[in-house]
């Protein structure tokens, strides 16, 4: 804990003062607490993601990428039932943007492939964080009971907090190789050494069985590809160190979209003025609320994608099977995705020209209703 905050406070230091030395310490620091391996996982992870936030602060994006890719593996393992519901909420708000930071620094060091493959580890502990939920553990557990069994008892041992720890003692030069990580008895520090060792062992055994040799480990950009066979995936990441979009076609990787204007400030505005707006959508005010949050998703995100893809026309339209239609119109008769209001730059044609899908309209479109003929 204490090489932890000291890393967090070299590099408050360096953002203040700008002294270049002080960033060195902060991610030698951080990194020495990572390597405590008696200390808590979620007290390493936090301080995996200093390394990570100093680095990047000092645009070293590939130290920052290994910062929170060694964040992203020391949560992976975590039971999030051995958590107290404020633990797991206040572990869930500093992983919310772990993936995405993660993804938005290897993008920044040229690892398009590896930003993907870390959104989606991140994606996942996250998600088996907030469900409690874990396919690779609860697949083990079906064939394996008793090494899953083993390997929840372990993460459970090395996630109990430490004792409280004494005073903090730093020298003149800031030098942390002196500061303990907390004031473990000799008897509990190598307790938790065992108990570190034979999870490593664990790990290792459950990667030898045949269908488990990926346990925990990150998805390889090859294995998420075949998803996009029906169509492309976009994975949006919105992070401080840069947004963009990731394309995953069935023919690979296309070139990352960059997306400015989607600063975590940004998208959590148009949140809530779209949430706010959505709990009375039929005031006016509301109504244009919703309408310009479509609007600048938009122009923000949809339209630069979809650029990319170079989807630029109109869709066909679906067959008609019959004059009588009964549910919503068809998807060639749909609002647009803009919300109604943007115009193609230099086209003005009101969203009448079939070229010109993604303009608005300046008459709502029609729609049918059940037991009604569309309008021809």
């Amino acid at each position: 804990m204490y090489l932890s905050n000291l890393g967090a406070a070299l590099q408050t230091r360096f953002e203040r003062v700008g002294e270049m030395t002080d960033l060195d310490d902060a991610i030698t620091t951080s990194q020495e607490a990572v390597a405590v391996a008696v200390a808590p996982p979620r007290i390493r992870a936090g301080a995996a993601r200093g390394w990570g936030r100093s680095a990047a602060a000092g645009g070293r994006w590939e130290q920052a990428t290994a910062g929170f890719t060694a964040a992203i593996d020391l949560l992976s393992p975590l039971i999030p039932r051995s958590l107290a519901r404020t633990d797991q909420e206040g572990l869930l708000a500093e992983l919310g943007s772990l993936g995405a930071d993660a993804a938005a620094c290897a993008l920044r060091a040229g690892q398009p492939a590896r930003a993907v493959e870390l959104f989606e580890q991140g994606r996942g502990v996250l998600l088996g964080q907030a469900l409690d939920t874990r396919t690779d553990l609860t697949a083990l557990a079906a064939r394996h009971p008793e090494l899953a069994g083993r390997f929840t008892d372990l993460c459970a041992q090395l996630d109990q907090p430490t004792p409280a720890a004494g005073p903090v003692a730093v020298d003149t030069a800031g030098a942390a190789s002196a500061i303990p990580a907390a004031n473990l008895t000799d008897g509990e520090r190598e307790r938790r050494r065992r108990a570190a060792d034979a999870l490593e062992a664990t790990i290792g055994r459950i990667r030898g069985l045949p269908g488990f040799e990926d346990f925990l480990r990150p998805p390889r950009l090859a294995d998420l590809l075949p998803a996009a066979t029906a169509g492309p995936i976009i994975l949006v990441i919105v992070s401080e160190f840069g947004s963009s979009a990731l394309i995953l076609t069935a023919d690979g990787l296309l070139d990352p979209v960059d997306l400015p204007a989607l600063t975590p400030a940004a998208v959590y505005e148009q949140t809530v003025a779209f949430l706010t707006a959505l709990a009375s959508p039929h005031t006016p005010d509301n109504r244009q609320q919703l309408t310009d949050t479509l609007g600048w998703l938009w122009d923000n995100l949809a339209g630069p994608v979809l650029d990319r893809l170079g989807i630029t026309g109109r869709p066909p339209p679906a067959p008609r099977e019959s004059s009588r239609r009964r549910g919503p119109a068809p998807p060639d008769r749909a609002r647009p995705l803009c919300g109604g209001r943007r115009t193609r730059a230099g086209c003005g044609c009101g969203g009448v020209s079939p070229g010109c899908w993604r303009s608005c309209r300046s008459t709502p479109p029609a729609t049918t209703t059940p037991g009604t003929t569309r309008p021809r």
